[in-house]
């Protein structure tokens, strides 16, 4: 027989949900920054490292139940998208595609 403790298990379970969301953003972060390669990347690819700074940039940030992973370097979201002169060369996105199971399993941890 299950017996409910009220705001002990509520806290326990945001608890558990806040450190795998954690985990799972420095996972992401971790991935993003290796498949950076080098410089000059091929349309499609993620960019390549020239100063280092784009690389640099990316982190993490969780409030609450809420993750973020991603850059505030102004010409990233020129190179995650593209523009009507540079292909895309996404690396973001591709992160989250390529490691979508691995993401269930760890937001999904006990």
């Amino acid at each position: 027989m299950l017996k409910w403790y009220g705001n002990e298990v509520k806290e326990e379970v945001r608890r558990k949900c806040a450190r795998n969301l954690r985990d799972t953003c420095l996972f992401l972060e971790g991935h993003i920054k290796k498949s950076f390669g080098k410089s000059p990347s091929a349309p499609g690819e993620p960019p390549g490292v020239i100063s280092g700074t784009l690389k640099r940039s990316i982190t993490n940030e969780v409030e609450e139940l809420t993750g973020r992973v991603g850059t505030n370097v102004e010409y990233g979201k020129y190179l995650e998208l593209g523009t009507e002169h540079i292909a895309p060369r996404p690396f973001l996105r591709p992160a989250l595609e390529s490691n979508r199971t691995k993401i269930k399993e760890m937001m999904c941890r006990p």
